[in-house]
C-alpha cells in the first residue's frame, strides 16, 4: 500500500515540477475575463478563462485530487495521502487548489446528505469523479456586502419556497440577494446561505434565520444564467488566475439542505437525522464533519461541514507554497555567487536558508497531522479525545500555516536580491498569493476567537490536548531509548581531504568494507605501506568483521546515547512549554464558559487569543518534531527538533552537551555539493545546538546547525532543482 501512494507521489511530483507548473504559469499570463453579452447583443454573463485554467480541471480529475478521500482506498490515510498530493500540486497549480478545497467541502456534505435528496446524490457522483468530462467543480457563496466573518448580520439573501406549503428540507427554494465574493465563478455548482421568510413573508433575523442551500448552476440553450448574473469580476492583489466574481441573484432556484446533528462518540455518521441540538450558531461551534439535513436557523453550522475541510486545504496551500519558494532558494544558493563564493557556501545565506527549511518542516508536519485527524473521524475511527483534538487543530493550523506562508514566502523573495522583484521570474508571484491564506476562511482574529469558542463549548478540548502532547512526549522518549532500529548508514567514499577531528563515519574507497571509525576520519593513503596495511585487512575477512562490528557497536551506543540524551532535551523543553500553556487554557476556557452564560466572549480572553493560538502551535508543533526525530532516528530530524525549540519556544535547553557524539546515528558523511568536502556533522551540530549560549562557540554551532538543516552538502534532485 505505502510502495503505490510513494511511486504516486513521486510521478506527481514530477508532473508538478514541469507541465503541470508551465500550466499555472499560461494561467496567470491569461487571467480570466467576463464577457456580458454576445456577438447578438443576448446577456450570457461568461467567465472565459484559460484553456490551461481548463487542462487544471482535468489533471484535478484524473489525479483524483478530490476522489481519493471518498475513495478511501489508504483507510484512515486517505486524507493523509490526498493531503500530501495537494501539497504537492498547490503552488504549481496556478490557484486551481482554490476551487478543489470548497469542491471538497461540497462533496463532504453532500457525501453526508446523499440520502436526503437525488440531486445531492448526483452532485456527490460528479464532484468525486476521476472522469473529467464528468466532474464538477463547486463554489461557496458566503460572503455578501456586509462582510463574510459576522454573517449573522452581513447576510442578506432572501430565501423563499417555491410552494409556499412545501417548506423545508428537501425542498426546492428561490434565492434573491447579492454576493461580494464568490471564487470559483466557473463551477457548476455551489453551496449557499441564505435568509429564510417567515410565512408572514418576512426575513426571519439573526442567526435564526440562515440556512443553507445546495445551488445547481443552469444556463438555458442561450448560455444565458438562469437566476443570476455575474456582475462583475475582482481585480485582487494575487489570485488572478481564479475567477472572482460579484453576483446578483434573482430567483435562483435552490435546494434547502445543511447540518443538524453532532458526529456521535466515535465519529460515526448517524442512521437518521434526530440528533442533539447544536447549542452554538458559530461555525467554530459546529463539528468538523455531521450528517442529517437542517432545520431552520442552522445554516452557519450546516456550511461549517465545507469550512473545515477548506481550512485543511488552505494549510496544505500554505505548505505547498513554503516548499516551492524553499526549493527555489536551495536551487538559486547552488548558483549564484556573490563576493567569491557560491551563495550556499556562506554563512548568512546558510541561516536563511535553515530558516526556511525549518519553517516548512514544521508546517508540513502540522498539516499531515490534521489531515490524520480528519480521516480518523471521517473513517469511525476518531476516539473522543481525537475530534476534540481535531476541533481545535482545524482553525488553529489554518491560522498558523497562513501566516508562516507569509513571512517564509517573503523571506524567500527576499533571498533573490532584485530578481525576486522581478514579475518574469514568477517569484512576486508566490508572495502575492500566498497573502490571501491569512484571509480566506477566516482571518488570524476571527480563528483566534473561534479558539476561545471551541475551549468555552468543548469541556474535553483542553484535556485532549495536554493528554496528547504530554502522552507523545513521553513516547518519543520511550521509542528514543529502545531504538527504531539501526542508527542510518549513508555509504559515501570520504574525499581526501576530510579534515580530521569531524568525529564522524565514512566509508572506505572500497564499500565493500565500510570500515567504521569512531573519531578523525581514517582512509587510505598512496604509501605503501598503508596499501599493504589495507590489503591484509581485506584478505583476512575474520579479522575484517571483526573490526566492523566492534567499531558498529561502540559507535552505535555512543551515537545511542547522544540521540536519547538530546532528543531528552527536546521533550522537556516542549513538555515545560506544554506545561506553562495549561493553567492558561484551563483559565481561558472557564472564562470562556463563564462568560457564555451570559453572551459573548471575555474582553481579557479576546485579547489573548492571537498570542495563546500561535503558543499552542509553538508547543505542539515542537512535539510533532519530537515524535518525528524519535521515530526516524534521524540526526537531522533531531537538529530540526532542537532548532525549533531553541527559536520558538525561546527555551534554552539544559546541560551543556555530552561529551560523545552522534557518529554513530549520524553513519555515514552526507554527500557534498560540488564534490566538496562537508565541513560539519550531524553530530557536532545537534550537540552543539543544544548548548547555544556558552561564548565562542555560539557562531560556529549556528552554521553548523544551518549547513545540515539546509541540506547545504546534498545534491538536489533533479525535479526539485528545476521546481
Amino acid at each position: 500500500m505505502l510502495v503505490s501512494v510513494a511511486q504516486d507521489l513521486e510521478t506527481f511530483g514530477w508532473q508538478a515540477a514541469t507541465t503541470i507548473k508551465a500550466a499555472g504559469f499560461q494561467a496567470e499570463e491569461e487571467p480570466p475575463r467576463l464577457v456580458k453579452v454576445d456577438a447578438w447583443g443576448r446577456r450570457v454573463d461568461a467567465v472565459v478563462t484559460s484553456p490551461a485554467w481548463k487542462q487544471q480541471k482535468q489533471v484535478s480529475a484524473r489525479e483524483g485530487l478530490v476522489a481519493i478521500a471518498y475513495e478511501r482506498s489508504q483507510g484512515e490515510y486517505s486524507r493523509v495521502y490526498q493531503v500530501a498530493k495537494l501539497v504537492l500540486y498547490g503552488a504549481a497549480s496556478g490557484l486551481f487548489n482554490c476551487p478543489l478545497a470548497m469542491t471538497d467541502g461540497a462533496a463532504r456534505v453532500c457525501e453526508v446528505h446523499r440520502k436526503a435528496h437525488p440531486a445531492l446524490d448526483d452532485a456527490y457522483q460528479h464532484l468525486t469523479s476521476r472522469d473529467p468530462d464528468a466532474f464538477w467543480t463547486s463554489g461557496q457563496w458566503m460572503t455578501e456586502r456586509g462582510g463574510g466573518s459576522d454573517v449573522a448580520a452581513a447576510t442578506a439573501t432572501l430565501a423563499r419556497p417555491e410552494d409556499d406549503t412545501q417548506r423545508g428540507l428537501g425542498h426546492w427554494y428561490r434565492l434573491w440577494g447579492y454576493k461580494w465574493f464568490t471564487s470559483a465563478a466557473d463551477g457548476e455548482m455551489a453551496f449557499a446561505l441564505g435568509r429564510e421568510c417567515g410565512t408572514d413573508g418576512q426575513p426571519i433575523p439573526g442567526n435564526r434565520g440562515l440556512s443553507m442551500f445546495f445551488v445547481p448552476i443552469r444556463r438555458d440553450a442561450h448560455r444565458t444564467p438562469e437566476g443570476f448574473e455575474v456582475v462583475r469580476l475582482k481585480n485582487k492583489l494575487g489570485t488572478k488566475q481564479l475567477p472572482t466574481a460579484e453576483l446578483r441573484l434573482q430567483r435562483m432556484r435552490a435546494l434547502k439542505a445543511g447540518l443538524l446533528a453532532r458526529l456521535a462518540e466515535r465519529g460515526h455518521i448517524p442512521p437518521s437525522p434526530a440528533g442533539e441540538r447544536i447549542t452554538r450558531d458559530d461555525v467554530a461551534e459546529a463539528p468538523p464533519m455531521g450528517a442529517g439535513v437542517s432545520e431552520l436557523g442552522r445554516g452557519v453550522p450546516a456550511i461549517a461541514t465545507m469550512v473545515n475541510i477548506t481550512r485543511v486545504h488552505n494549510a496544505a496551500a500554505a505548505v505547498s507554497f513554503m516548499q516551492r519558494i524553499t526549493a527555489l532558494a536551495q536551487d538559486y544558493a547552488r548558483r549564484r555567487s556573490a563576493f567569491g563564493a557560491l551563495l550556499i557556501r556562506q554563512p548568512l545565506a546558510l541561516r536563511t536558508l535553515a530558516w526556511l527549511e525549518l519553517h516548512t518542516c514544521a508546517c508540513t508536519a502540522l498539516v499531515l497531522e490534521a489531515a490524520r485527524l480528519l480521516g480518523l473521524q471521517e473513517t469511525g475511527k476518531a476516539a473522543p479525545a481525537d475530534a476534540s483534538l481535531l476541533r481545535l487543530l482545524t482553525p488553529l493550523a489554518k491560522l498558523f500555516t497562513a501566516k508562516e506562508a507569509v513571512a517564509v514566502s517573503s523571506e524567500g523573495v527576499e533571498f533573490f536580491g532584485g530578481q525576486g522583484y522581478i514579475e518574469d521570474t514568477h517569484i512576486p508571484g508566490i508572495l502575492r498569493d500566498a497573502q490571501v491564506l491569512p484571509i480566506w476562511e477566516g482571518t488570524t482574529n476571527v480563528l483566534s476567537l473561534d479558539l476561545l469558542r471551541v475551549l468555552g463549548g468543548d469541556p474535553a478540548a483542553v484535556p485532549a490536548f495536554l493528554d496528547a502532547c504530554s502522552g507523545r512526549l513521553a513516547a518519543a522518549a520511550a521509542t528514543a531509548a529502545v531504538g527504531p532500529g539501526p542508527p542510518p548508514r549513508l555509504p559515501v567514499s570520504a574525499p581526501e581531504d576530510a579534515g580530521a577531528g569531524t568525529g564522524t563515519f565514512h566509508t572506505t574507497a572500497d564499500s565493500s568494507h565500510n570500515l567504521a571509525v569512531d573519531g578523525p576520519t581514517q582512509q587510505p593513503t598512496s604509501s605503501m605501506a598503508a596499501n599493504t596495511a589495507w590489503a591484509g585487512a581485506r584478505d583476512d575477512s575474520q579479522h575484517s568483521q571483526r573490526l566492523r562490528q566492534q567499531g558498529e557497536r561502540g559507535a552505535s551506543r555512543a551515537g545511542r546515547a547522544m540521540h536519547v540524551e538530546l532528543l531528552s532535551r527536546v521533550c522537556e523543553a516542549a513538555l515545560a512549554a506544554v506545561q506553562r500553556l495549561a493553567a492558561r487554557l484551563q483559565d481561558t476556557a472557564a472564562a470562556v464558559r463563564a462568560a457564555g452564560r451570559h453572551g459573548g466572549l471575555p474582553e481579557t480572553a479576546q485579547a489573548g487569543a492571537r498570542d495563546l493560538a500561535f503558543a499552542m502551535m509553538n508547543a505542539f508543533i515542537a512535539v510533532l518534531l519530537a515524535e518525528h526525530a524519535a521515530w526516524s532516528g534521524s540526526p537531522r530530524h533531531l537538529l530540526l527538533a532542537l532548532e525549533w525549540c531553541r527559536q520558538q519556544l525561546g527555551s534554552p535547553l539544559r546541560g551543556s552537551g555530552a561529551g560523545t557524539s552522534l557518529a554513530g546515528s549520524a553513519g555515514g558523511g552526507l554527500g557534498s555539493a560540488g564534490g566538496e568536502p562537508r565541513q560539519a556533522s550531524e553530530a557536532g551540530a545537534a550537540r552543539e545546538s543544544s548548548s547555544l549560549g556558552r561564548g565562542g562557540k555560539d557562531a560556529e554551532s549556528l552554521l553548523m546547525a544551518a549547513r545540515i538543516i539546509a541540506r547545504a552538502d546534498e545534491l538536489l534532485s533533479q525535479p526539485r532543482a528545476r521546481f
